[in-house]
């Protein structure tokens, strides 16, 4: 784990915030900007994953990524995590 976590956190929506000014204060395009941006991110590091380390890290990656998506979500609006933790359940169909 990181050293500091949060420090990385602040880190990363000072980035965002720099980049995308309006992502985190209701601009939808910008939202929609930032997010494939970091979703390429993610994507890489989950690639990276599965193909140094395996299928059972690959899985246990992306299982990372997504419980903290949502514990993160739910911290800030509890509605929120709930409509992530639907739309994720309708995305295994």
């Amino acid at each position: 784990m990181a050293k500091d976590p949060l420090a990385f956190q602040r880190e990363l929506l000072g980035l965002i915030n720099a980049r995308f000014p309006g992502a985190t204060r209701g601009n939808v395009e910008q939202n929609d900007q930032a997010s494939a941006e970091l979703a390429m991110a993610l994507g890489a590091l989950l690639a990276f994953a599965f193909r140094l380390n395996g299928e059972v890290i690959g899985r246990t990656v992306l299982n990372t990524i997504t419980t903290k998506i949502i514990e993160n979500a739910t911290a800030i609006d509890d509605e929120a995590g709930g409509a992530i933790r639907l739309h994720l359940e309708k995305t295994k169909n």
